[in-house]
Order: C-alpha cells, then sequence, then structure tokens
C-alpha cells in the first residue's frame, strides 16, 4: 500500500495544498482516492475526518490504514496527475479548538485526581470525554477552573517526536503501548499526550472550556463538554431558554427558580384540589347511578384505567352485582368489570369472544378493551 505524507501532522495551520494522486478507485457512495502527500485529517482517536475539495471535487470522509490516507470524493481524479486540496478551514479551526480543550482538560484530571482518559467522540454537535474514576461536583468545577485558568494563560502548544531512547524517560498519557514513531502533543505545564491530530499553537486559542454535564459510567465519569465557539453557542441556547422561562412567568432571570418554584407549589395545590373534586364527582355519578342495586354498565366519557378500576370496584361494593365501567378510546372502549361475588372472568370473556376483545384479570375485577360502539357493548351484555 502507498504511504501517505501527512502535512497535517507538522502544518496543522495547512488548509490548501497540491498533491499527486496515485490512485482513484470506484466505490460505493463515490470514489477512494489516495495521494502522496495530504493535509487532511482521517477519523481517528475519537475525532471526525476533515471536509473540503480535492482538484474541484468534494472529499466526503478521510480514512487511514496503516501509513495510507484514503480520501472518499464525489468524483474522479486523474491518476498521475496534480491537484490542490483545500481543506474545510471552519471546520478543522473547531476541531483544533476542541481537541487541545479536552487535552487541556484530561491533562488537568489526571494530576488532580489521578484520572485516566478513557474514552473521547468528538462529534458534530456534542464531544463527550469518559474518565475512569467517579468524580463530585465540586471536584468537577475545580478542574474546570483549573482548565480555563490554563486557556486564560495562554501556554504553548508544542509536537514532539521523541526517540526510542527518549521514550521510556517520558512521563505521557496513552490509551496504547506505543514504542517507536510517537507523536506527542505538550501543553506547557498542563500535559503531555500521545495524539495524532493537530492541535492549535496556544492554549488561548481555545476559548471557554465547560463540562456541561457529568453521569456516572462504567465505574468512572462520562462529561460532555463544549469547548470554544461550541460553549459560545451553548451559552446562547441556555440564555435564550432562561429569558423565555423569565418571560412565561413574568419574574425577573436572576429570580426564575424561585418563580418554578412557586409554580410547582401552585399546581401540587392544584392537583389536590382536582383530586378532591374528581372524587366527589365519582361519589355523586355513582350515588345516582346504583340507586336501584344490581347489575350495571356504566358510561363515562372522561375515565383512565386506573378510574374505570375505582368506579367498577365502588359500584360493585355499593350494589352487590356485577359492575360494568366503560369508558370511549381510540377504538372502541376501555373497561373494568367488578364483582364482589366473582363471575368478572366468565362475563370478560364472553364479553371479548362477542366483540374482538382484549384483556385479563381476576374473577373479581378484570379490565382490557372492545373494539365496539356503546350500542354493541350493551347488546352484547343483553346476550351474556
Amino acid at each position: 500500500m502507498e504511504t501517505t505524507t501527512k502535512l497535517y501532522e507538522n502544518e496543522q495551520c495547512l488548509l490548501s495544498f497540491t498533491a499527486t494522486v496515485l490512485s482513484c478507485t470506484a466505490c460505493e457512495g463515490g470514489f477512494r482516492v489516495v495521494l502522496d502527500r495530504t493535509a487532511f485529517f482521517p477519523a481517528e482517536g475519537g475525532q471526525g475526518a476533515d471536509r473540503g475539495t480535492l482538484g474541484g471535487v468534494r472529499v466526503l470522509d478521510v480514512s487511514i490504514d496503516g501509513g495510507t490516507v484514503t480520501h472518499r470524493t464525489d468524483g474522479p481524479l486523474p491518476v498521475g496527475g496534480t491537484v490542490e486540496g483545500h481543506v474545510d478551514g471552519a471546520r478543522r479551526r473547531r476541531h483544533m479548538q476542541v481537541h487541545t480543550g479536552e487535552h487541556i482538560l484530561s491533562g488537568v484530571l489526571h494530576t488532580m485526581y489521578g484520572a485516566t482518559n478513557v474514552g473521547f467522540h468528538l462529534g458534530e454537535t456534542e464531544v463527550t470525554l469518559d474518565v475512569d474514576v467517579p468524580l463530585t461536583e465540586a471536584e468537577l468545577a475545580a478542574a474546570e477552573e483549573a482548565a480555563n485558568r490554563a486557556v486564560f494563560e495562554n501556554r504553548a502548544v508544542t509536537v514532539l517526536y521523541p526517540t526510542p531512547a527518549e521514550l521510556p524517560t517520558l512521563s505521557y498519557r496513552a490509551k496504547l503501548d506505543l514504542t517507536e514513531g510517537v507523536r506527542l502533543v505538550k501543553i506547557e505545564g498542563v500535559d503531555l499526550c500521545a495524539c495524532c491530530a493537530p492541535h492549535v499553537a496556544r492554549t488561548g486559542e481555545v476559548g471557554l472550556i465547560k463540562i456541561v454535564s457529568s453521569m456516572h459510567y462504567k465505574g468512572g465519569m462520562r462529561l460532555s463538554i463544549a469547548v470554544g465557539p461550541d460553549a459560545l453557542l451553548d451559552y446562547r441556547r441556555r440564555l435564550s431558554a432562561v429569558h423565555a422561562v423569565s418571560v412565561s412567568l413574568s419574574v425577573p432571570e436572576g429570580e426564575i427558580a424561585a418563580g418554578v418554584e412557586r409554580l410547582a407549589a401552585a399546581l401540587s395545590e392544584e392537583r389536590r384540589t382536582v383530586a378532591a373534586l374528581r372524587t366527589a364527582l365519582r361519589e355523586e355519578r355513582l350515588a345516582a347511578a346504583t340507586q336501584g342495586g344490581g347489575d350495571l354498565c356504566l358510561f363515562y366519557p372522561d375515565l383512565d384505567a386506573v378510574g374505570l378500576r375505582t368506579y367498577a370496584e365502588q359500584a360493585a361494593a355499593m350494589t352487590g352485582g356485577i359492575v360494568l365501567v366503560a369508558s370511549p378510546a381510540e377504538e372502541g372502549h376501555r373497561y373494568a368489570l367488578a364483582s364482589r361475588r366473582g363471575g368478572a372472568r366468565a362475563l370478560s370473556a364472553s364479553l371479548h369472544a362477542a366483540l374482538g376483545g382484549r384483556g385479563g384479570g381476576r374473577d373479581e375485577l378484570c379490565q382490557g378493551s372492545l373494539p365496539a360502539t356503546r350500542e354493541e357493548i350493551l347488546a352484547a351484555l343483553g346476550k351474556a
């Protein structure tokens, strides 16, 4: 396989270059193009690939296998020809800022708490970082503050290629055991990590590092982070949400927490009032419906499964008979069938057979659904 010179390793801000096409073959979704050299970073190390153009055709994806970088394009390129490549600068810039920010935070977490980075994903809309130890909110806040302090101090970010003899003398972070061809990214006074990706030249270019959320994950923590422009966008979204809640509650933005608490208390009181009214309505309905006693079939328009069961059981207790309570559903009716003397299961099975219903229960209480109209249910009961 052809070996590709990886321009992005040492010229991390290089966005335009020329190269010779070594091969071009058709593949599903386009063409696989190999160049003698490239500034396009492939999908590797948890980071997505660069995008851009090669010789006027779009670069849809970039992958690496050993020393060969392959570009998937939406058009063919002439083998042996020279082409111009242009990397999408905005995408590359975001990746460099986010990845450097992740190195800073990972280095701080490692120094402060001995936490090891065991997973990293830099996606289109989210960035996650996995560490192998559980951390408290206070510890995460302290790490976030230390990481941003390193950003504000605008420390140098450099790339090192230690010799095999030098490598054992260095203390660096790495997910794999490496012995040769190691590329280290050094953030002065903060981190030294084996990494293949492009990074910014100084930490000040990263911008804000924000831990957006955290959760316990596989014995450690999964952190969602926002860096640089992502952090700005996240802040704008949150500020917009705060403003919307402030307007909705008619309270100043600084008092929305208290406003939400007052609203929650009011809703809780309303729920208690509604529950009391429902109880009173049920008792009134049942008192009127059960005056004659015996077996009953009652229809109400606004009952859920709990309401159906409650109505049926209370009515059965009041009449001593078998009581079916039904309420309209998307297809037909939901029902509950109760009896203090038994017989509910047999009647339920008879209704299911006649009307194609479904459900089950015990001899004192059954619940289910009947794909039938009120008239069809009454007619089936008359025959049961």
